[in-house]
């Protein structure tokens, strides 16, 4: 079991809700099932903070959401102060109201934002000088969990740059994604033994 090193990490990533996947995403869990699993999401991502390279901490976070766990999980890990880069996606049609879209635009100076499907959209605070759009893909389309990995690994990562998958799961395209496009693949998960993140099968 290796103990992930401080500041080896370009870009971390969750696909919490199993959202790039061949399959459909993670089934809704009853609430205290959920509850426990959004504490052990948020427990692993405190502890992968001193892995990124770049500064401020944090900057560098990709990390599914819906609109039910933005607060519960996200905020406590990524202040307004330290967070330049989030990620938060829905991708069910249920969650996908007017009031839930309009949570999302009203937090995208917070979050990288998506709705719809597969559809994904991200804003960048102010300071950043980056692209703000949107790329939406049809949950007809058979390669649609594909294209949207590929977006965000091109979007927030270099050539060589190291990207941790925190709990990578089977069906995940991430890792192929990842390799595809020269960047280095590296799976991590909490240890409670440990006490933090270790690298995964080693």
């Amino acid at each position: 079991m290796q103990v992930v090193e401080k500041k080896v990490c370009d870009l971390l990533i969750v696909d919490t809700w199993k959202a790039l996947s061949k399959d459909k995403r993670m089934p809704p869990l009853p609430k205290e099932a959920r509850d426990t699993y959004i504490q052990d999401v948020q427990k692993a991502l405190i502890s992968a903070r001193p892995s990124l390279k770049r500064k401020p901490d944090g900057s560098n976070y990709l990390v599914g959401v819906d609109m039910w766990s933005i607060n519960t999980l996200t905020e406590p890990v990524m202040t307004k102060k330290n967070t330049k880069r989030a990620l938060a996606w829905c991708k069910d049609e249920d969650e996908h109201t007017e009031e839930n879209s309009n949570t999302y635009r009203n937090a995208k100076e917070w979050f990288v934002w998506g709705i719809r499907c597969r559809g994904w959209a991200y804003n960048l605070l102010p300071n950043e000088k980056y692209f703000t759009g949107e790329m939406h893909y049809k949950e007809s389309d058979p390669l649609a969990y594909y294209k949207v990995a590929k977006e965000l690994i091109l979007r927030f990562s270099d050539p060589n740059d190291v990207v941790f998958v925190l709990n990578d799961y089977d069906g995940c395209v991430l890792k192929q994604v990842i390799e595809e496009t020269g960047r280095v693949y590296r799976s991590v998960v909490y240890s409670e033994e440990a006490g933090g993140i270790v690298y995964a099968g080693e």
